[in-house]
């Protein structure tokens, strides 16, 4: 078998990220710093993850929520920071994350009518 060397140029490389680079991210709404990323919420059945837990403390101290990666604008890595396309009291006052209560369609559904976002099983 052969092996030729392919050199990519800068636009080319793909940036994959382990979830344990990304935890503890700020995250920015689109109008300021809500908190940091606290974990994820993996979709066990196509291994996908579907949401960022967020811990709030930047505007309730101890409170989690869940923001859809579909909603994430921007990744930056030099400032170790996530951009999402929702609000501060959007996210003020999102359904806190219960990490004993499974999220499932019922819980999602409540989540994207909060956010007024088309949920990613309609679409």
């Amino acid at each position: 078998m052969y092996w030729e060397e392919i050199t990519l140029e800068p636009e080319e490389i793909f940036h994959l990220r382990g979830t344990k680079e990304i935890t503890g991210y700020k995250v920015e709404g689109i109008d300021g710093e809500v908190g940091i990323v606290a974990n994820f919420v993996m979709d066990d059945e196509n291994w996908t993850i579907r949401y960022i837990i967020v811990d709030t403390k930047k505007i309730i101290p101890g409170r989690k929520v869940l923001l859809a990666l579909d909603w994430i604008e921007e990744i930056n890595e030099a400032e170790k920071k996530i951009v999402v396309n929702v609000s501060k009291d959007r996210i003020e006052s999102a359904p806190q994350y219960n990490p004993e209560k499974p999220v499932n369609r019922l819980v999602e559904t409540e989540l994207f009518d909060h956010y007024k976002k088309e949920a990613y099983w309609m679409t």
